[in-house]
This record gives C-alpha cells, structure tokens and sequence, in this order.
C-alpha cells in the first residue's frame, strides 16, 4: 500500500459527516453515543483567554494531523486540540526520512516521527477546515450552539526554520485565515449548501472567525541549544504576538535521577544513556530561560508558559522500531513529567503555567486536572484499544472540576502526587503482569476475522468464554453453565484452579487488567453445577466400538465424559484409588466431588487399584485406546508392544494424535510433563474429535449463537474501570470481542480502519488506503499475524496509490469500472457483472458503493 494520506476536501468532509451521521449514526465511525456534551455549563478559562468546556485533548502527534481525526477528537470531547508539529522539513522530504512502522503502543509506546507528514500548506489546510467544520457540526449534531473548543498550533525547531516563509505563511494562516483560499472556499461552500443542515442557519456560519490559532506551542527537539530555545520564543512573543508554551524535555531531572526512578517503578528495561542529559537544556540554564520569557510574556500583554513534557529518547533493545532512537511516551513518563513540574513549581510557585502532558489517562486525570487546572493532552492511551472514545470518559471525569478560578499549579496537590509515586504500587509495573504476546497463531483472513483472544488465544480448549461471561452477567447462570460444560469437563475444580491464560489475553489488559474470568466461572459452577448434573442426559451408543482410557486424571475423565456423551462406551482403569490425580492436593473433597458428580451422571466408571498391563491384546474389544498415565508413564511399557514414542519430543505426540501403534492416543501430562489441569482437558477435546470422526459421529462441542446489544458494548469501549468489582459485577466488564472486535478500527490513529456490514457475510473490515501512513499500530493490537492496513480489502482514492499496493482491493475508474487486485493478487479490470470477480469482492464493493458511498473518492 503507499504511505500517503490523501487530505480529504472541505466538501467531501462535510457531506460525509453528515451522509455517515444520518444513515447510521456515525461520525468518521465515532458512534453518536459517545459524543460528549457538557451539561454542567462550567467551562475551563485556559490561561489563553479563550473557554473550553473541556480540558482534556490530543497532544501534538498522529491524532491531530488530518481534518476528519479533529473531528473525531471533538465529537469525543477534546476541546483542547494541540495540532502536529510543524517543521521546514515536510511532505516527501520528511516521509522518507521517517522509518515505517513508526509507533508501537503495547505499553508505554514508543515512536520514531516527530512532526506531520503533511507539506506546510496542507497541514495549514487540514487545521482551518477543522476550525469551521467543527463548528458547523457541533451545532449539527446539537454539542454545542458556539465555539467552546481551543486549537493549539505546534512547530519547531530552530529559529532559521520558523523565520522560513513557509512556516511564516503557516503561523500567519492559522492567525487570521480570512485570505487563504480554504477558509473562503469552506465558508462559501457551507453558505450554498445550507440545505444539508437541519440545525445549522446562515447566522452560524457568519459567526465563523477566521482567527484559528492565537496560540502556540514551541516543540523542542532534544538538543537544541538552550539560546536557540530563548530566541524563538522570543521571536514567538514579541514578532508574532502569540500566546507561547515552551515544551521542556523529561531530561531535566537529570540522568541519575532518571536512571534510578525508573529502575524503581519497574522500567529497568527501559535503554537510555546520558547523551540528551548532557546535550539538553539544563535545569539551571532553564530557569534563567523561563524567567526572561515570562518578562517579555508580561510586558507583550501575552501569556507564556510550558508544555510538561516532550517524549524522552530512549535507545533499541529488541528492534522495536526501524530506528537506533525512539522516543517514549506514556505511563513511564508520567514519573519523569511530574518530577520536572515539581522542580519549576519549587523555583517559580504559582508565576509559571503549565499545560500537562505524559502518562495521563483515565486513572489519575482528575488528580492532574487538580492540580495543573489547565488543559491535559494525550497520545498513548488514544493508541490503545478504545482508542478516540477515550476521550469522551477523561471529558466526564474532569467536567465536575471546570470553572476554577486559575491560581496556579497546586503546590501542596502536586506534592501529594509526587509522593505517591514510590511510595505506593499505582505507578510501578508489576513484573507479573507482563504485556501478553498479542499474536495468535493465525494468519489475519480478508474477512471474518472477529474473534475474542480470551477464548482463541488464551484457552487451551477454547472455551467459549465471552459466551458464557455474557449469561452471567445477565444473571442467567443456568445457561452459563450450559456453555461452560460444552468445553469443560471439571468446571468446579478449574474454578479454583485454573491458570487464567484468558485474563492474561483478554483485551481489558489493554485497558487495565484482564477480567476475573475464573471468579466467574466459580460464581457460576456454585449457581448452577448442581442443577445442570440434575438434568444430564445419558446418550445411547452410537456405535459398537469401545475406547479403554488409562488413568482417572484431568485427561483420563475429559475424554470419557466428552466420548460418552457423544455416543461411545468407554472404560476408564486407575492405578490408585482416587480420581484426579494430583488436582486432589490442590482443591477440597467437596470440589473434586462436585466433578465426580458429572461424570457419574453420564454413567461412567473408574476401576480403581487398576495398573495397565502394557498388553494391548488383553483389551482387545477396545478399538481405540487412549493412555493418560500422567507424567511417570514407564514408557517402556509402550515400547515393548511396538509402539514408537520419542520422549525428548513427546508433543509430536500431540501434533500427530497417533502413536505408530494404530489406534493409540497419548492424552495430558504424559505429552509435555506437568502442564496444567486445562492443557490435560485440551488434549482430551483433539483426541476426541479425531476418534468421532474416525466412527463418523457429529461431536457435540458446538458454538454458542447469543446476541449483545452493539450500543451496550460500544458504551464500554474506551472506558478504564479501575475500582473492586464482585464476581457478578466483573462480567460486565467483557467487552464481547467474538461479537464486535474492530479493536484495529479503534486504534488507528487516522480512522483508516472502518467496519462495515456486508450481505450474506455480516460485519467485515476494509482498509481506505488514503487515509493511511502506515504507522502500524493496528498491527500491535491486532490479535492474528497479520498487519490491517496490508492485509484487509482496501478501498484506493488514486492510480499511484493503487499501484504502489499489492493489498486486495479495488480502485473506482471514471468509466464506471473498477481495477480490482483480487486475492490472488492478479489485477483485473472489470465492471460488477465480470465472471472474473469472486462473490465476496463482488460483495464488498457493491455493499461500499450502495451504501458507503462516502467511502469512495
């Protein structure tokens, strides 16, 4: 695919917006209910004279470079907006100098771009049409009757580049747009087409003032020397007469400092070394900086501050991002960016504003809004998934706090903070939660890839675990307990027991931490257990032949109750005398007889004090046999009768389900050594299944078919719960991703991923290819091997873009036709009726062109 992002024009914009917003309540795929709305009335009065009736917002990086994102980033509730930077070096100059992909966001994130790829222009294009069309919009879809939103212009990097005349007519531009074509252009297009509003009159778009920025935002590249930093804001103030934040750099807490904090909060893995430390402005350089700007500030009649902070550079470990440097961002920042507000409120009190930004979320944006009382941007936590709808939960939690007087940062608040970052487990990581590997071992499909890694991923029988979180948190345990049964054979016992490889893949972990699942499960099993063994059915044979299993463990008793439900006699001998094995030192009688119960319903038994003789022909009636002996088989036993068994590489065993002796399974501990109760239970479901389809008999491990509310879920998306939840209550948590994944669509910065809703093939996902840098975060949280943006049908906007692709996808000609690269990569070029195109690309274009037009360029 090509790395360029098509800036979409004013009209298309609008007409989109609105066509999307009308036809289903969407908004460049922002849902409407998660637009956010004051109610209280209360607004934020930032230090730049203008009112906000929101103080949270993007900071400058790949969510406000493009129109449609400062949409969304509005609808959600940023009513801060810090723009990309901008820089002399742009357009195809800077695309080739920064290396694809170039962000990844598993945890803290990490990036190798620094200022729009856009050219200048444009850039100062995609910012005016923001300006106006938020307001038509906002009135539109009833958000707001006037301006409530402040936009913040950011560029750097040295005074020779800002002087430059391109960077001039940029800041100048966005000063007062009434010149430039885009602003008459826009105005004049919204006056004639009026008619595509029902709340927006004439009146309001006269209302339009063509100032966009007053503000701005001076990005400091690390390095850059301290004078330098001085003389552009400097420049800034007094030859611009902008409002001014100068961004400092985390560096000025000193590297031992930083060194030994991180190491302390649990990111010793963290690389840097002391070369920005040294080379970056220094604290004491800083103070005299900021003092001579604060008086120019003052005697301009202008208001001068600082951004808190920049990313830090942080060197390759593990070749996260093709670049030696990256800088980091997010939640191990967050120590780093307080300790540098700290030291300048210990030095100027309350004279210096600031405007937050490093390691902000949901979680302590209130404590950061109480104390800074001006605007708090993000970027990491909009990376994640939930992405934008992030934004409307830190609006909501920060509304309460607007219409303070500002008085400066709160000292005493700020110190409290300070304090509790070594002193309490909020802010360090816990080496045992480790990010999981999000990546199954599945290749990405071009469609029907909607699947939940709880259940994919994270189990070993994949248990059908979204299912059966989602009767529970209905309150309808008896047929929760129905869909846990399907894939369990010892509900009670791994209630207790199991490892929870789910809650370690769930998509909550992403959020805040993955769900309780086995506490569910243990409030299910104590609801219902007992009723479901009640209501067992016997199943008839199904056929005369016979399976022996060797040994009463996890393994042993799973491949009975699942082969004699499904119609097979089977015979179960144990060498001891008790069933379960080693699960008997782990959980109580009454647990262990809880699962002895379902078994007896389906009418098994143990022969107990039973040793295998290691003489197949003494279980000659037995067709199948299947040895779950645990992990002291004396495997000679085995070898002696002919069978084959490599013992350094027994999970060939698995992989093959066959020894070299016809007919011979090997189930749990005895393939891989001690495992775990889960794995055991595993193995017995693929042994299984091989033997009913050797009888042919239909097994009986069937997919639940349930039904979510697709606004109840979307209402969760983007929302962190971080408070105690009982067992009933942490079901809700479950953000049913077998139902509705689209986690790629929620992280793409560029709103690049879109869902759609095909006939015949239900909701699928395509990739518009214009709208795209290939920044490659959708490949971070995408759950498959696999990249969204390379591997998802892709709609093109240009000849050059198609060509430069070799993704699956089409591009719309002016004769009615359409060049199609088909999934076989060959390309075609045809109308909609040429038996060359398979159904599905047939589908897929028809479904965008009858009823997402928009889509299209």
């Amino acid at each position: 695919m090509s790395d360029y992002m098509r800036p979409i024009e004013f009209d298309k914009l609008i007409k989109w917006a609105i066509d999307e917003y009308n036809t289903y309540g969407t908004c460049f795929s922002i849902a409407k209910e998660k637009f956010y709305k004051n109610n209280s009335g209360k607004v934020l009065k930032t230090v730049f004279n203008e009112e906000v009736t929101s103080p949270v917002g993007p900071a400058a990086g790949p969510h406000s470079q493009l129109a449609q994102n400062i949409i969304a980033l509005y609808l959600t509730g940023s009513r801060y907006i810090e723009l990309k930077t901008v820089q002399v070096m742009d357009g195809e100059e800077i695309m080739a100098a920064i290396p694809k992909p170039c962000i990844i966001s598993e945890d803290e994130a990490y990036n190798c771009e620094w200022s729009t790829e856009l050219t200048v222009k444009r850039a100062l294009e995609e910012y005016v049409k923001s300006h106006i069309a938020i307001q038509v919009l906002a009135k539109e879809f009833a958000l707001a009757d006037k301006k409530d939103f402040s936009l913040n212009m950011s560029a750097g990097y040295n005074l020779e580049g800002i002087k430059n005349k391109k960077i001039d007519d940029f800041l100048e531009g966005l000063k007062d747009a009434s010149n430039l074509d885009v602003y008459k252009d826009s105005i004049r297009f919204l006056k004639e087409n009026i008619n595509l509003f029902n709340n927006v009159t004439t009146e309001d778009i006269d209302k339009i003032e063509p100032m966009v920025c007053n503000s701005i935002t001076l990005s400091t590249m690390h390095g850059c020397p301290a004078d330098e930093i001085e003389s552009i804001a400097k420049y800034l103030l007094e030859e611009k007469h902008l409002h001014t934040y100068v961004k400092c750099n985390p560096t000025l807490v000193g590297y031992d400092y930083a060194r030994n904090i991180m190491d302390e909060l649990g990111f010793a893995y963290v690389n840097f070394s002391d070369h920005h430390f040294k080379n970056d402005l220094q604290f004491e350089d800083a103070i005299k900086i900021l003092n001579n700007l604060l008086e120019i500030g003052q005697k301009e009649n202008l208001t001068f501050g600082v951004k808190l902070s920049n990313t830090m550079p942080v060197l390759q470990k593990k070749n996260e991002l093709p670049s030696e440097e990256m800088y980091m961002s997010g939640r191990s920042l967050l120590p780093l960016t307080i300790t540098v507000a700290k030291k300048l409120v210990d030095e100027f009190g309350d004279k210096l504003p600031m405007s937050y930004c490093g390691g902000a979320d949901a979680s302590n944006v209130y404590e950061l809004f109480e104390i800074f009382n001006q605007p708090i941007t993000v970027s990491t936590t909009l990376l994640k998934p939930g992405g934008y709808y992030r934004i409307k939960q830190l609006a909501e939690i920060t509304e309460p706090l607007l219409g303070r007087k500002y008085e400066g940062v709160d000292k005493e608040k700020l110190d409290d903070f300070y304090g509790k970052l070594t002193n309490s487990d909020t802010y360090k990581k816990n080496p045992k939660k480790k990010v999981r590997d999000r990546k199954w071992l599945t290749d990405l499909p071009l469609i029907d890839c909607f699947q939940a890694p709880c259940q994919t991923d994270g189990c070993p029988i994949n248990q059908q675990v979204a299912a059966y979180i989602h009767y529970a948190k209905n309150g309808d345990y008896k047929k929760a307990m129905e869909v846990i049964a399907i894939d369990n054979t010892a509900p009670a016992i791994l209630s207790e027991t199991c490892y929870q490889f789910c809650k370690k893949s769930c998509t909550r972990v992403d959020y805040e931490e993955g769900l309780e699942i086995r506490e569910i499960k243990k409030l299910v099993t104590s609801k219902a257990q007992e009723d479901y063994v009640k209501n067992i059915k016997i199943c008839e044979a199904k056929t005369d032949n016979k399976v022996l299993i060797v040994g009463a463990g996890p393994a042993g008793l799973a491949s009975a109750i699942f082969l004699k439900r499904n119609g097979i006699d089977v015979k179960v001998i144990e060498k001891s005398d008790k069933a379960y094995g080693y699960a008997n030192n782990l959980v109580s009688e009454d647990i262990i007889q809880k699962d002895l119960d379902l078994l007896n319903a389906y009418g098994i038994e143990i022969e107990f004090n039973t040793e295998f003789t290691g003489n197949f022909d003494d279980y000659s009636k037995y067709k199948y046999v299947i040895i779950a002996s645990g992990k002291e088989t004396n495997f000679e036993v085995y070898k002696n009768q002919g069978i084959n068994i490599d013992e350094k590489n027994k999970v060939a065993l698995l992989d093959s389900l066959e020894s070299s002796k016809e007919n011979v399974y090997f189930a749990g501990d005895i393939l891989k050594g001690k495992k775990s109760i889960v794995h055991a239970i595993g193995s017995a479901k693929t042994i299984t299944k091989d033997i009913l389809r050797k009888e042919k008999i239909d097994h009986d491990f069937i997919e639940v078919d349930y039904q979510v509310d697709r606004k109840d879920v979307i209402s969760k998306r983007g929302n962190l719960v971080n408070y105690f939840r009982d067992s009933k209550e942490e079901s809700s948590r479950c953000l049913s991703c077998d139902m509705i994944c689209e986690i790629c669509t929620e992280v793409c910065p560029n709103r690049a991923n879109v869902a759609i809703s095909v006939a015949d093939l239900g909701n699928q996902i395509i990739h518009l290819d214009g709208m795209c840098n290939e920044c490659g975060n959708c490949d971070s949280f995408c759950p498959h091997i696999g990249k969204p943006y390379k591997d998802k049908f892709t709609v093109f906007w240009t000849d050059f873009d198609f060509e430069e692709s070799t993704n699956t996808g089409f591009l719309k000609l002016d004769d009615g036709k359409y060049r199609i690269r088909l999934a076989n990569k060959n390309i075609i070029e045809a109308s909609l009726d040429d038996e060359k195109i398979d159904d599905t690309t047939r589908k897929f274009i028809e479904t965008i062109e009858n009823n997402y037009k928009f889509y299209l360029k």
